[in-house]
């Protein structure tokens, strides 16, 4: 047969196995629960025989109860259910078992890979990530997890060793292979990034191989496999290197033995509801994409020297977000001879910005100014107020004795729409989308209203019009983040005088609104007393949480602009903003000047604004797709800012959506 005509090898889909776990096997493994059994794994199991199914020996649901050295109270009469409060309250249990398992909560362990423990240094732990499914005999193709990226629905397969080097066997209780994926935030109270107690750390997603993970049964991991449940495979060897492929029934890790365990991870398209058990918000189950350093995964000394190798993705510094492949070995600490210290165990909100008090004069000037505007932008439009972002400034000349004179109003506008561009992998990850993915044409129309009879040379003229794409980073540092963030929280629909008041953003429209509601709330408990007040315990930490929200702005400005107008000859294009000429409009109340136009612009011209280590481009500079977690947040918006001869500035802003696909 030649080679062209060679058999392919089959695809995941066709070669995994998919496992649907017993309910012992889920009790022991992913529901194990973190209080200590006294069991002695060391002795064989007593033989069973085969019992009638009218046997009256009472159901596995009772040994969830089994006695441990920590709470040594129980009676052998208490494991199992003698009435129906029994029943109910291990249902009302249940509800927290996973809470309260060991998986759920590993990472509050004390870890003993960094520590000075005899029995840990003697535990070699390797994890390798090879490009097919892993199978015993066959040499396996490695591949570097860090020089790819990882999508929804993609697989990770690989293998982990676990080799013990002393002379002694040592005891475990449980030994996992997991994928997690997990938002951590450093603690940076004393000055300097501490990694060792993280201030906090969520948990977003677990995924437990079961095969690889050790468990009772043998598991058939693959659908070629047909192997008995009940045959432990004691002895059984990988030809292609010799390591061991089972663990030891009785939970030990022989000296000088070398134990393999093959894994196959598939990245999901959405998260479980439970994620957000809390508020059940849609966008909170999505999967986030990777943000900033894992600082537990890789010391300060392999960070400084692969500078090359870090995305900058203007995350916080003390923050990430991330996923990663680990095994952990569990046992007592009674037999790591390690002493343990301690036991470790909406309604929308009104955003809408309130008008500056300006004079008499200014206020009338405004209205008349505001309702021409609308009426030019909606003529042959079937347009509403609300369907613009809008911007209002007055135009004025000072005299020589430092007073001022109002001579008309200035607007900027355009039209609400929601614009998206596609996201750029890093060099290093893959090709850039193309040009027209990354492209953009956002329509303004600049205004000019006067009550007085002005001429031409005597308007105002454009200087120059700034371009920026706005990265809003947002994290919670305690508790989980109870709504959707939306366009209205980002920016003010409507600005009026910017040069007296500065423009609204996330922190102004969100932050201080709810930090003034959480010092009512103060105020409150303090005048009348909590058990008066009588608020909810949940309604207090929702508001605390939006009020102590941290927000990180990244402003990265965009060059190359070109300006498009329309006009009876077609369509005109410049790179010269004075080249926009003024048109007179028909108005009934005064004189009304305008300007339309459009921006068109690729934010593959964006660039940093830092001097030490200035960026330009996307794939220099990793805008990852918009999300919203429970705890972290990245949303993007467009800020347009056009300059006037005349020193004052107007500003509008517009969301933008980086999508994946």
């Amino acid at each position: 047969m030649s080679p062209d005509n060679e058999p392919q090898p089959p695809n995941e889909d066709e070669l995994l196995n998919n496992i649907l776990p017993s309910y012992h096997m889920f009790q022991s493994t992913v529901s194990k629960n973190l209080t200590p059994t006294n069991e002695n794994y060391s002795i064989d199991p007593p033989t069973y025989e085969m019992t009638p199914i009218t046997s009256e020996t009472p159901s596995l649901l009772t040994f969830s109860r089994m006695q441990s050295p920590v709470d040594e109270r129980l009676e052998t009469d208490n494991y199992f259910p003698q009435s129906d409060n029994d029943s109910v309250t291990y249902n009302q249990e249940s509800e927290d078992m996973w809470k309260n398992s060991i998986l759920a909560n590993a990472d509050k362990l004390p870890n003993l890979t960094h520590k000075k423990n005899s029995m840990s240094e003697c535990l070699q732990i390797d994890i390798q990530v090879t490009e097919k499914v892993c199978q015993s005999g066959i040499k396996p193709i490695f591949m570097d997890p860090s020089n790819r990226e990882f999508k929804q629905g993609d697989y990770l397969h690989g293998y982990v060793t676990i080799r013990n080097t002393s002379d002694q066997p040592i005891p475990f209780d449980m030994v996992y292979v997991v994928f997690e994926g997990t938002f951590t935030t450093l603690d940076t109270s004393s000055g300097t990034i501490s990694t060792e107690m993280p201030a906090l750390r969520f948990k977003f997603l677990t995924m437990l191989d079961l095969f690889a993970s050790w468990s009772y049964a043998n598991i058939d991991r693959l659908i070629t496999d047909n192997g008995d449940p009940h045959d432990w495979c004691n002895g059984e060897t990988d030809p292609y290197d010799n390591t061991l492929l089972s663990i030891d029934v009785k939970r030990l890790f022989q000296p000088n033995v070398t134990y393999k365990r093959f894994f196959t991870f598939k990245i999901p398209d959405k998260l479980l509801d439970s994620t957000c058990d809390q508020y059940n918000l849609p966008t909170h189950t999505e999967i986030p994409p990777t943000l900033g350093i894992d600082r537990n995964s890789f010391p300060p000394s392999f960070l400084l020297a692969n500078q090359h190798l870090i995305v900058k993705d203007l995350s916080f510094s003390d923050s990430c977000l991330a996923y990663r492949i680990d095994a952990r070995v569990i046992g007592k600490a009674s037999d790591y001879k390690y002493k343990v210290d301690k036991d470790h165990n909406t309604s929308r909100p009104n955003l809408s910005p309130m008008m500056s008090n300006d004079s008499v004069k200014l206020r009338q000037l405004y209205d008349v100014a505001d309702d021409t505007f609308k009426t030019n932008l909606r003529s042959g439009k079937s347009m509403r107020d609300e369907d613009y972002y809008q911007c209002l400034i007055p135009f004025k000349k000072k005299s020589i004795t430092g007073s001022s004179k109002y001579l008309g109003i200035i607007s900027l506008s355009t039209i609400k729409e929601h614009y998206k561009i596609r996201y750029t992998p890093p060099t290093r990850f893959g090709k850039a989308p193309p040009p027209n993915d990354t492209e953009l044409l956002i329509p303004l129309e600049l205004n000019y209203f006067t009550e007085s009879s002005t001429p031409l040379k005597n308007l105002p003229e454009i200087k120059a019009i700034d371009v920026e794409v706005v990265a809003l980073s947002i994290r919670s540092k305690k508790h989980p983040i109870p709504i959707e963030f939306t366009t209205d929280m980002l920016f003010a629909e409507k600005e009026i005088d910017i040069k007296k008041s500065q423009p609204a953003n996330f922190n102004s429209l969100v932050v201080a609104r709810f930090s003034n509601y959480l010092n009512e709330f103060h105020k409150l408990i303090k005048g009348v007393g909590n058990e008066a007040l009588r608020l909810e315990t949940k309604l207090y930490q929702d508001v605390k949480c939006l009020a102590s929200l941290k927000t990180k702005y990244i402003n990265l400005p965009i060059s190359n602009l070109v300006f498009e107008t329309t006009s009876q000859n077609g369509i005109g294009t410049t790179t010269e903003v004075k080249s926009l000429q003024w048109q007179e409009e028909q108005s009934e109340k005064g004189k009304l000047f305008t300007k339309k136009f459009a921006v068109r612009m690729n934010l593959n011209n964006c660039s940093s604004k830092s001097n030490d280590n200035s960026s330009k481009g996307l794939d220099r500079i990793t805008l990852v797709p918009s999300f919203q977690t429970c705890f972290a947040s990245r949303l993007y918006y467009i800020k347009m800012t056009v300059r006037l001869n005349h020193g004052d500035s107007l500003l509008v802003n517009v969301p933008l959506n980086i999508h994946r696909y």
